[in-house]
């Protein structure tokens, strides 16, 4: 019986064919050996690292952008609860002034013939009063 005998050409040229069938993916996690081999070699592998190396840079500056963002937005409505808490502060101090001046006028009342005149003075207190009231609500609120 003779034997079979191939040469070397041959045999490199069916090993070339049988590895060129595989199919190779540029994802590390598919297709194996050959896949890794040729991802290695052509660069595949690396520049698929590079970018999501890139992308991870990128997303990380955005977070500290939005860190960023966020501080100085907490910043600013720290300032304007302060504004608010001095003005709320003021306009109760102005409102328990003129509480006691309401307070003062309605107590005493001398008698004389100006009455008219000091009743229309007292209605004014009382309605800038009733003012300031209605104000210092909105601004608790």
């Amino acid at each position: 019986m003779p034997k079979f005998r191939m040469s070397p050409a041959i045999t490199v040229g069916l090993s070339v064919c049988l590895l060129s069938a595989c199919e190779t993916s540029d994802d590390p996690a598919d297709g194996g050996f050959v896949s890794g081999v040729a991802g290695i070699t052509s660069g595949t592998y690396q520049a698929r690292v590079d970018t999501l190396e890139a992308q991870a840079a990128a997303e990380q500056e955005r977070n500290a952008d939005l860190r960023r963002q966020i501080n100085a937005a907490e910043a600013d409505l720290s300032y304007q609860q302060s504004k608010l808490k001095v003005q709320l502060a003021s306009t109760q101090g102005v409102s328990r002034q003129m509480s006691s001046e309401v307070n003062r006028v309605i107590t005493y009342v001398p008698p004389t013939q100006n009455s008219d005149a000091k009743l229309s003075d007292l209605q004014r207190t009382i309605a800038e009063a009733k003012s300031l009231s209605v104000e210092l609500a909105q601004l608790s609120n």
